[in-house]
């Protein structure tokens, strides 16, 4: 990262570069599951960290896999001159993240969050409401590589242990858990783990 002039935090910037190049399910065997967004190729997409104004949002939706939709603006996005994972530099790494973040601000987002926006938005932390579009709520996924299929599907797919790997073992990367200790949103309301889709 010598020579690069970045806005981020080196703590934040570290991390966010090794979530964005993780390739650990890349010998994922499902076109259902991870494998169109995380095999090498021009179809390579970046695991989406959050959907909204994570480093602002003080309530976190927290879901489970983004929706393999790559019409969603961060499901299908790739940085500037993107490449791969594995080269992705400290540039695009700044750029993803504040694409991530400006998810609410962008025209149009996935029909997952309107039932949730109904729910969340207006709810007072510290005596001010928060909202989606306002940055005070972001979304952020347990799993971060988008699937084909719904989670459930996934379950039952030959690529379940691979992806339960993200989040369930000592060895496991823990993407959500070090978000929650960067960033330490006050309120964490979990979507329907299991069957949600995001």
């Amino acid at each position: 990262m010598l020579g690069c002039v970045f806005l981020m935090s080196p703590k934040f910037l570290k991390f966010y570069k090794e979530l964005y190049a993780c390739m650990h399910c890349s010998t994922a065997e499902s076109e259902r599951s991870v494998k169109p967004f995380v095999q090498p190729g021009p179809l390579q997409t970046l695991p989406v960290s959050h959907f909204g104004d994570i480093s602002n949002a003080k309530i976190w939706l927290v879901a489970t896999v983004p929706k393999g939709n790559r019409s969603d603006s961060n499901v299908g996005f790739r940085p500037t001159e993107f490449v791969s994972r594995t080269r992705l530099t400290c540039e695009q790494t700044e750029e993803a993240f504040d694409h991530f973040s400006g998810y609410f601000t962008r025209d149009g987002h996935d029909s997952f969050f309107d039932r949730w926006i109904n729910i969340l938005d207006g709810i007072e932390v510290a005596h001010q409401a928060q909202s989606f579009v306002g940055g005070g709520i972001c979304c952020v996924d347990l799993i971060k590589c988008p699937t084909v299929d719904t989670w459930s599907g996934v379950l039952r797919g030959p690529d379940k242990q691979l992806i339960y790997h993200c989040f369930l073992n000592d060895e496991s990367q823990r993407y959500l858990k070090r978000q929650v200790q960067l960033h330490h949103p006050k309120v964490l309301i979990f979507s329907e783990i299991g069957r949600a889709h995001v």
